[in-house]
């Protein structure tokens, strides 16, 4: 574990977990660079830090990057639902220090049954950083006598061992001679988001040591990535994470909820605040005391730290377009009210903090107590609740300190609740503050039904803010989550996608945009551009519907199906990606 009381609280409770282990799987892992924070990421999904033995770990959260201090431990993903016989299916993992519930590579399915070997798994113990200028260059070079592609082009995970049932196609890639086929030699590329990104597969079919609870059988992509953005300070300090999940299984799971578990510690772990932000979809946590201590420790105007979680799985369908501006799952969602039916994902559902103790705020340690917490309960199962006015009045509550940023009281399923409103680790459950601390939290979203042979999506970002001109950095925090939400919820699909970076030289492809938008027969290209330009026109999942040489700025688009695509122009030196929707 972590720290010196936490690892005492798992030993202490080692009775209740399987076995600790005294050597530690290391997965092997890289670190996002290129902006103003350099994080780990490591082959197992668990991000930020690396477990070296049972009690020793490299941090890997930095910010500012260089300046050796940190604002986040760790954070990992966490999933479970309830299967036909209402049985639960759960993995979720904390740290790693008694086991593990994810482990590397695609699954193997065969008629039904989904396996993971432990040769598959060795194997599969990698990550592929990239970035989109050693893209732009292999796009300039790869006709060229003699190219070589880099190792990670070159191996990029786009598809799966059919002799061993894997999937055909993993990773996402451009496939530029559309024969369904990755080879970067015929001007295939991958597909990636950002300026820079580390993608890896996981999954939770092996014995689950940590959690102790039953596989879902799901297969996850992760891609995280980042921006070094010259124009937006909030982007500069934001790393992301999207995490497709894949049910490989033929088993459906009804009340399936998603959580993204987060340790944020401050420099100094033992002195912070915890609260939730309703409206922009993020827990954040911020120094409690004003003056962060220690080696560790920022020292005077310490920053803030928040994970939002801009995305989650759809919606059970209901064959309408759901409408915004309601006091519900709208506020922080996305797709809602935009004309497109069923394409509603939820948002953050519902938060909750979690100290490092043995009560019921505490760690869970198996299944069920992690499948409570997601499901919005103390970790025993027993139901949270909170005061609502100055009497003794007692509700149900979804969001863990939301310290006035649920202002319709969505939380409490619009009861006037002002206390509740009001509710954070400054003012207490009852008025006096509470003193600052270790804290963890959750982010959840759900619940969702998950059908088999069906994917589904997270989207996360993580935000730090310091503002030196005040003693709080939490709102300097709070204009980032906002500029980052608002960025996000206009392309929610394709939102980091980006092939040759975001800073180019201006060129005949600079500025351009296509109209109209949404596009019913064709698109027209804003300017006229060279006719030995080439575009390709791919679906939401990389798939090439349409290419072509661009003859006049007229692109037909009639016979695609209603749905968002991507439309590539591709010059000799460069890609110009434009997002349209097709009606």
């Amino acid at each position: 574990m972590k720290k010196t009381t936490g690892l005492i609280f798992l030993i202490l409770l080692g009775s209740m977990l399987f076995s600790q282990i005294s050597n530690p799987i290391i997965f092997n892992s890289a670190r996002l660079d290129i902006n103003n924070i350099e994080a780990t990421i490591n082959a197992n999904g668990n991000l930020f830090y690396t477990p070296t033995d049972t009690s020793n770990f490299e941090l890997g959260y930095e910010f500012p990057k260089g300046s050796g201090k940190h604002t986040f431990f760790n954070s990992t993903f966490w999933i479970g639902g309830l299967n036909e016989n209402n049985e639960l299916r759960l993995a979720g993992e904390l740290y790693n220090q008694v086991g593990n519930d994810f482990w590397n590579g695609p699954l193997s399915v065969n008629n039904g049954l989904v396996s993971c070997s432990e040769t598959t798994a060795n194997q599969w113990n990698k990550v592929w950083k990239l970035s989109a200028e050693e893209i732009a260059w292999h796009i300039q070079h790869y006709r060229d006598w003699g190219y070589i592609p880099t190792e990670n082009i070159a191996s990029w995970p786009a598809h799966g061992d059919m002799n061993l049932n894997q999937s055909a196609n993993l990773a996402p890639f451009v496939d530029f001679d559309n024969d369904q086929i990755y080879n970067p030699m015929n001007g295939d590329y991958p597909l990636i988001k950002g300026d820079q990104c580390i993608y890896f597969i996981f999954n939770d079919v092996k014995r689950h040591t940590e959690s102790d609870g039953d596989s879902l059988g799901i297969e996850i992509h992760g891609m995280a990535y980042a921006f070094n953005s010259t124009e937006s300070e909030a982007i500069n300090h934001t790393i992301f994470v999207n995490y497709k999940i894949y049910n490989r299984s033929n088993n459906e799971y009804h009340d399936t909820y998603i959580g993204a578990f987060a340790d944020i510690d401050i420099g100094y772990f033992l002195d912070d605040y915890f609260a939730t932000e309703v409206q922009l979809g993020a827990i954040y946590q911020y120094n409690g005391d004003g003056f962060d201590e220690g080696e560790t420790g920022y020292g005077s105007n310490p920053p803030a730290q928040a994970m939002a979680l801009l995305a989650g799985p759809l919606m059970n369908e209901n064959n309408m377009d759901d409408p915004s501006g309601g006091c519900d799952v709208s506020i922080n969602g996305v797709g809602f009210g935009d004309g497109v039916v069923d394409n509603e994902r939820l948002g953050l559902t519902g938060s909750r903090r979690i100290n490092n103790d043995v009560n019921n705020f505490g760690l869970p340690h198996v299944a069920p107590e992690y499948y409570n917490i997601l499901t919005g309960k103390y970790i025993d199962g027993q139901e949270t609740r909170v005061f609502c006015d100055d009497s003794l009045t007692t509700v149900p509550y979804k969001f863990e300190q939301p310290a006035n940023s649920d202002p319709c009281y969505w939380g409490v399923d619009g009861q006037t609740c002002p206390v509740y409103a009001n509710w954070s680790d400054e003012t207490g459950n009852n008025g006096f503050p509470n003193p600052p601390g270790e804290r963890s939290g959750v982010a959840i979203s759900g619940p969702f039904t998950f059908k088999a042979n069906s994917v589904q999506n997270l989207d996360l970002a993580f935000v730090s803010a310091r503002d030196f001109s005040d003693s709080n950095s939490v709102t300097l925090l709070k204009t980032y989550l906002s500029e980052i939400r608002n960025t996000f919820i206009t392309n929610p699909n394709g939102f980091g996608d980006n092939y040759v970076g975001i800073h180019q030289n201006k060129s005949e492809l600079d500025k351009l945009f296509v109209y109209p938008n949404p596009a019913k027969e064709y698109l027209t290209l804003s300017k006229t551009i060279s006719p030995a330009n080439e575009f390709v026109i791919m679906d939401s999942f990389g798939r090439v519907m349409k290419k072509g040489k661009v003859v006049t700025n007229i692109i037909p688009v009639s016979d695609l199906k209603p749905g968002i695509y991507c439309l590539l122009i591709q010059s000799r030196t460069e890609v110009k990606t434009i997002r349209f929707i097709k009606k």
